[in-house]
């Protein structure tokens, strides 16, 4: 894109937050912002990560460039702590931080530009990157309740100290910028000179490498998706029908396209790979089962299960106990839904209980049995579930139902003579389905 005609990507309407460092590509956005747009519609918003003892200074002195070019700026602050992967998680915390003062409309925009395309490009090269991986960085994009723009894509980091010594701009120098044990700062100031002055194309070279990768990724998108509609049982439910003939390649990226089309983090690479030589492998009556920080995936009777979740949140799906009186629809964990008792069922319960009825309601245990019918026979719940083909990981996760020490319901599928099938499970978040 021309970069004099950047300013197009952004709407009309709304507000417009600007992810703002106090850094010099930061401070030429917010500057060449309020030459092209309504001045009133821009906010600032820097986020302290607290990784050093300077960083309030440097946030305060953020907010006064920020006045500077007659802009609020916003501060906040997030104390993380130094460890393994900083710059990861601090990237994931500024975007969470920036996601949360946005509303409906708002357009986010970052200072990013082709010199960090050209950088991004070789880490990801260096990490093992996909196509859609080394097709750069996303000019425009869906974020949160609106949208995430970065208008000096095709701006070059040249460009950006002359706009800045042109107009006489004042900003801060981050001194994490100059740690080189951080990655993207050693290809910053360690590679790239060298490569820009054994190779001056090198910028431009790696930003159009971007682009072709953009347009392949488009195309391998569609024929993905086309793939996943085919072999689709329901939103978060895959066939594994005819798998053996794909190559492992295929197979990972329509699990990492399923996952993107749910605005999921795909698994990463190396266990994703693990994951797929099992599903060659398993015998019938194996689940493979891989879980990453954003979901879990599953393969139980040719169908793979994608269910999104933490681990803490999946620890709590199997250590529910809820108290419930029955006069009331019953809310479950997220995605269980609700359970709901009929009056006619709780005034029998009532009957033979007494008025101060309380059922308890939790998750699976070992060794529960339920009597089915007239029948004082018992049924053991897990083989009732076995033979229910009811996915293994799901069956402690169904609600139990108990009477003081009767278990008389699961789910609603299996319920006591007392209930006579009063009791009514619904609202199943789609992901369970």
């Amino acid at each position: 894109m021309d970069p004099s005609k950047a300013s197009d990507l952004i709407p009309a309407t709304g507000r417009v937050l600007i992810a703002f460092s106090g850094g010099g590509d930061s401070v030429c956005l917010a500057h060449w912002l309020t030459q092209t747009l309504d001045p009133e519609r821009l906010v600032c918003i820097h986020i302290d990560h607290g990784l050093d003892s300077e960083s309030a200074h440097r946030a305060a002195h953020a907010e006064k460039i920020a006045a500077a070019l007659g802009l609020p700026c916003q501060v906040e602050t997030l104390g993380l702590q130094i460890t393994r992967n900083v710059e990861a998680r601090a990237r994931e915390a500024r975007y969470t931080a920036l996601q949360g003062h946005m509303r409906h409309g708002d357009v986010l925009v970052t200072a990013h530009h082709a010199d960090d395309v050209a950088e991004t490009m070789l880490l990801r090269l260096l990490r093992g990157g996909s196509t859609l991986a080394l097709s750069g960085i996303q000019q425009d994009q869906a974020f949160g309740p609106g949208r995430l723009i970065r208008p000096l894509l095709a701006w070059s980091k040249t460009m950006i100290t002359d706009h800045l010594t042109q107009h006489a701009l004042m900003h801060l120098q981050d001194p994490t910028n100059d740690v080189l044990s951080l990655d993207r700062n050693f290809i910053r100031s360690a590679i790239m000179p060298r490569l820009v002055d054994r190779f001056p194309g090198a910028v431009a070279a790696l930003n159009q490498s971007a682009q072709l990768n953009a347009d392949a990724a488009k195309t391998l998108t569609t024929y993905l998706r086309q793939d996943l509609q085919s072999n689709m049982r329901s939103p978060y439910r895959l066939s594994t029908q005819g798998w053996a003939e794909l190559s492992a390649f295929h197979q990972g990226e329509l699990i990492r396209q399923w996952c993107r089309d749910h605005a999921l983090s795909p698994p990463p690479g190396k266990p994703l790979r693990s994951f797929i030589d099992q599903l060659k492998t398993a015998d019938p009556d194996r689940c493979p089962t891989l879980h990453w920080q954003h979901a879990s995936l599953y393969h139980y009777q040719n169908q793979l299960w994608l269910e999104p979740g933490s681990s803490k949140h999946r620890q709590a799906l199997h250590d529910y106990a809820l108290t419930w009186t029955g006069a009331q629809p019953l809310p479950l964990p997220r995605p269980l839904g609700q359970l709901t008792l009929s009056p006619e069922a709780r005034q029998r319960l009532i009957k033979a209980h007494g008025s101060a009825l309380l059922l308890r309601v939790c998750s699976g245990q070992p060794g529960e049995t339920i009597a089915l019918g007239a029948s004082p026979q018992v049924r053991r719940i897990r083989s009732l579930m076995s033979k229910a083909h009811i996915p293994p990981w799901r069956r402690d996760r169904w609600p139990r139902v108990w009477l003081d020490d009767e278990l008389i319901a699961c789910g609603d599928r299996w319920q006591t003579q007392r209930l006579e099938s009063g009791l009514t499970w619904s609202g199943t978040d789609p992901s369970w389905a």
